[in-house]
């Protein structure tokens, strides 16, 4: 349910940040620690050592890397991980997946 803007009801914190989240295109925080509790079952320990789910907006599963090298087994997997990832969260969440590394600088960059 939407809150309406014209309705002077109050609503529960819950019921506004939910409507805040749906509309920024934002995944659910649930589905985000899913995906973080879940991530060395979806990648394979190996990866996930070295990667990690960053953002889940509008359907894109961002993922951060340690090095460049990483993005490409992830785009490897690419189909593989949207379908497993979905799985995970029950529903066509993810529609495709982008891969940035993360230096030590913290400024991320996306991998073309």
């Amino acid at each position: 349910a939407s809150v309406p803007v014209t309705n002077d009801e109050p609503r529960t914190i819950g019921e506004s940040l939910a409507f805040v989240t749906r509309n920024l295109g934002l995944a659910r925080p649930a589905e985000v620690s899913a995906l973080m509790t879940q991530w060395s079952t979806l990648v394979g320990d190996s990866l996930a050592t070295h990667t990690q789910p960053a953002s889940l907006r509008k359907g894109i599963l961002t993922i951060e890397v340690t090095d460049g090298a990483w993005g490409a087994p992830l785009n490897y997997l690419r189909d593989t991980l949207i379908e497993r990832a979905n799985a995970v969260l029950g529903g066509p969440l993810i529609s495709s997946i982008k891969v940035v590394v993360r230096p030590q600088n913290g400024v991320t960059k996306p991998i073309e």
